[in-house]
């Protein structure tokens, strides 16, 4: 293992002359975080915004009597990242690409970060290595093109990190160094409150292991913790038109197990795993001592800090579901992935820094194969490409629902999964409405229909008539629209229920589904008066 003085460190990797593993490595490392990092702005627009991504479009469109700050305030969300979107879409549109473009952005900029930030630390094939597991991983490739917060936390997280790391060993720029990083901390806390955990748990690391500026990095703690409780209490809970106590978040043990494997597979995959126990495996065999014994790991206090904050997190994430509403989720928790990266950096210093060149450059070969067949993820960027991750389907569904002309007008049922007591009266039905009714553009309106009131069997009486005349071949054909959250199951669940309430047999012939997929899938319910 490395030192725990991360000057000696640095010395050690300027005094290692160049060889085949190190340009094999480079090379290879490098190709796969390049073709990560073009293909992030590639196909901006292939697919389709999905619930959350249309989410983000509702808030930063004008409202009559709102301005961008009120329509973010009805969110649990914290304010920096709309405001900047917002910045981003007058520039560019707010079409697919004007959403997407400061994720694609943020998502490369915290790689760009990571690479020359670390450079004091780790070796330039450890930091090449990481990034190309990073940008070869399905959670960096979905956040680079994801209309949400979460790319621009990566960025700021990346910048907390190089920080960190920085002060851990500094004896000079310390101001400097401090005022950015409680810069980055305030910036994080009011991006994402996940990454407020991440802020939080550098700072308290900070103090407790360099055992330096205790006073300031306390004095940051608290205030955060109190900024951010302020802004919960005079912002959320006040403004706020979803429940801040009833949601679709679990917080028991199986649910944690279940995000922490979901987890695993987003950060690496079975590529991504395999390169980092191969590493771990290098890495002790070069720990045996000739007697074939393996010295003892001994983590130094820069190891402790890397993987002491995705703890921390993980503690505070624990707390926040347990003490104030679940939130534990994978794509909150992975906003920390630059942590990640940075102990596959460490892995790849450690497993090279006793192995024979021969072994290095069999390494550096096997992980090379490993990251570029990672990197070939980027290929779904283009139109034929298959989607890795679940982009949901409602463009193609609304354009499959204009090819109807007796549509144009009439109301269209859109039925969900989510529970009315998620959302403040009213509040539902205004982002369902917008997002189902955006690439509809006008064609016809939108009616939501909670599933728990298909169960009941208690559809408004006025829905009930327009279906039923519709089922009697009068009309729109379309019976229900759902694409959020679906599945084949949950579908023909819906399919049954809204048939058995109108008084029909679920096996109708008459009555059709048309599938939609955009890696995820969506479902249109018609009635076959004839081939649409």
């Amino acid at each position: 293992m490395m030192t725990d003085s991360v000057v000696d460190d640095r010395r050690g990797w300027a005094g290692m002359r160049p060889g085949a593993d190190r340009m094999v490595a480079v090379a290879c490392f490098g190709l796969a975080c390049a073709i990560g990092l073009v293909f992030a702005f590639v196909g901006l627009d292939t697919h389709s915004l999905w619930f959350d991504e249309l989410f983000t479009a509702r808030l930063l469109e004008p409202s009559p009597g709102t301005t961008l700050f009120a329509r973010i305030a009805t969110d649990v969300h914290p304010p920096i990242y709309l405001f900047m979107l917002s910045g981003v879409t007058w520039l560019f549109g707010n079409g697919e690409t004007g959403l997407r473009l400061l994720s694609a952005a943020a998502a490369c900029g915290a790689i760009v970060v990571f690479v020359l930030g670390s450079r004091a630390v780790f070796s330039l094939p450890a930091r090449l290595f990481a990034a190309a597991v990073a940008t070869g991983s399905l959670f960096w490739f979905n956040q680079a093109q994801n209309a949400r917060s979460y790319a621009l936390c990566l960025l700021v997280v990346s910048g907390l990190l190089v920080v960190g790391l920085a002060l851990l060993n500094a004896d000079r720029r310390r101001r400097l160094l401090l005022a950015a990083l409680v810069g980055l901390a305030v910036t994080g806390s009011f991006t994402h409150f996940y990454a407020l955990y991440v802020s939080l748990s550098v700072l308290i690391l900070l103090g407790w292991i360099g055992r330096r500026d205790r006073l300031v990095l306390a004095t940051a703690t608290i205030a955060l913790v109190l900024a951010a409780g302020l802004y919960v209490k005079l912002v959320i809970e006040a403004h706020t038109r979803v429940s801040l106590d009833d949601n679709w978040y679990q917080n028991n043990l199986a649910w944690y197990l279940a995000v922490l494997r979901s987890c695993l597979d987003y950060t690496l995959g079975p590529q991504g795993l395999a390169a980092i126990l191969l590493c771990l495996a290098a890495m002790l065999h070069g720990r045996r001592g000739s007697a074939g014994r393996t010295t003892p790991l001994q983590p130094d206090r820069l190891t402790l800090f890397l993987a002491g904050v995705p703890l921390f997190v993980l503690a505070g994430a624990i707390v926040g579901s347990t003490l104030l509403a679940p939130n534990f989720w994978d794509r909150n928790f992975l906003v920390v992935s630059p942590f990640f990266w940075a102990l596959a950096a460490r892995a790849y210093d450690a497993a090279i820094e006793k192995a024979k060149p021969a072994l290095r450059l069999a390494l550096a070969s096997a992980l090379s194969l490993l990251v570029l067949s990672m990197a070939a993820v980027a290929m779904a960027r283009l139109p034929s490409g298959e989607p890795r991750v679940l982009y949901e389907p409602f463009r193609q569904s609304a354009q499959w629902i204009q090819t109807l002309p007796a549509c144009r007008g009439q109301v269209l049922p859109v039925v969900t999964t989510d529970h009315p007591s998620w959302y403040k009266p009213g509040y539902a039905e205004m982002i369902y409405e917008s997002a189902y009714g955006r690439y509809l553009e006008s064609f016809a309106p939108t009616q939501l229909v909670f599933s728990r009131d298909l169960a009941r069997g208690t559809l408004p009486s006025s829905l009930t008539e327009e279906l039923e005349r519709r089922l009697a071949g009068e009309g729109c054909p379309v019976l229900a629209w759902s694409v959020h959250n679906m599945t084949p199951e949950t579908f023909g669940w819906i399919r049954a229920k809204l048939l058995a309430s109108l008084g029909r047999a679920a096996d109708d012939p008459r009555v059709m589904t048309q599938p939609f997929s955009d890696g995820a899938q969506g479902y249109v319910l018609y009635i076959r008066h004839s081939t649409p």
